[in-house]
């Protein structure tokens, strides 16, 4: 049996693994007795459920997430029937990585353990009926508390499928639920790269024609100010700024302290926050340094100062 990895315990590891594998259903022979594959059963592993089709759109403070049933129609082909149980909603801020599972959906009556796709069991619950949307606006989720998604923050989405344990029979092990693949967080078309969803606070207008909140140009700020491009905050603002509680159209002017235009942003969709990638009108990396901004309305101004540390 040939086998790759990445160093000699990567390369064990696996190699366990395919034996375990391989062995798995076995009835008569172990790595101790082996046997060819024709003279017992051989691999015989669990299928995941196929991978839901997500999608997710921000809002103030929330995400809005929606998915299909693809799952809840898949015949298992080890066992020829739809063994389809429920869905887990994770979510990572910052990178696609150290998921929280923050919400569990089955079509199961009563308590069932909650584990995740490391295998870990969170607790017993019984968990809501079968849905295809969820709102993550914060909340608790078997005990524990999560909070809100923050406006202006990069935050990841997956939604997995899961299917149901199966007890031992002949010539097959009992078998673990499976999870479908935590992969189907928003990947750029193009390059495929992990995208982030930034949550946006809005304006609305009320019943009376007001903006509402209202707009006040005077509490617009910079975060992170100063910006470190050497610090623990370079992986979670990726190269970013993001300008808050701006009105929710207006013209984002950013200058040197000399007075030479560095660039310039026209917000116009009716949020609260705007992202500035440090990159210049002449598509180059600005430097170290501190800058003037100037946001403008039909009506009002506000100058303020930012400083790049890199």
């Amino acid at each position: 049996m040939a086998a790759v990895g990445l160093g000699l315990e990567g390369l064990r590891s696996n190699m366990d693994n395919a034996l375990r594998a391989y062995y798995t259903g076995s009835v008569k022979s172990n790595p101790y007795k082996p046997s060819a594959p024709n003279e017992d059963l051989h691999w015989v592993l669990p299928v995941p459920p196929a991978q839901p089709t997500l999608t997710y759109s921000s809002s103030h403070n929330s995400v809005y997430l929606s998915w299909d049933d693809v799952a809840e129609r898949e015949i298992d082909p080890m066992f020829g029937v739809i063994d389809f149980q429920g869905y887990k909603i994770y979510r990572a801020q910052y990178i696609p990585d150290k998921w929280q599972m923050i919400a569990a959906f089955d079509n199961i009556d009563g308590e069932v353990e909650v584990i995740t796709t490391e295998g870990d069991t969170l607790g017993f619950a019984d968990l809501p009926d079968i849905t295809h949307t969820y709102i993550d606006s914060g909340g608790v989720f078997l005990g524990n508390d999560y909070e809100h998604p923050i406006n202006g923050l990069p935050y990841y989405y997956s939604v997995v499928a899961y299917d149901t344990k199966k007890p031992p029979a002949v010539g097959r092990p009992a078998l673990k639920s499976m999870e479908s693949a935590r992969t189907n967080f928003l990947t750029d078309t193009k390059t495929g790269d992990p995208v982030p969803i930034f949550p946006k606070g809005l304006y609305e207008f009320d019943a009376a024609g007001n903006l509402s909140p209202e707009a006040d140009i005077s509490k617009v700020t910079v975060v992170p100010n100063p910006y470190r491009g050497t610090s623990v905050l370079e992986e979670r603002y990726q190269e970013k700024i993001m300008f808050q509680n701006l009105p929710p159209a207006c013209k984002i002017s950013i200058f040197t302290i000399t007075g030479d235009l560095v660039d310039t942003i026209n917000h116009r969709d009716g949020s609260m926050q705007e992202h500035w990638n440090l990159i210049t009108r002449g598509n180059l990396a600005i430097k170290t340094g501190l800058y003037i901004y100037v946001v403008e309305t039909e009506n009002d101004k506000k100058i303020g100062k930012f400083v790049i540390l890199r």
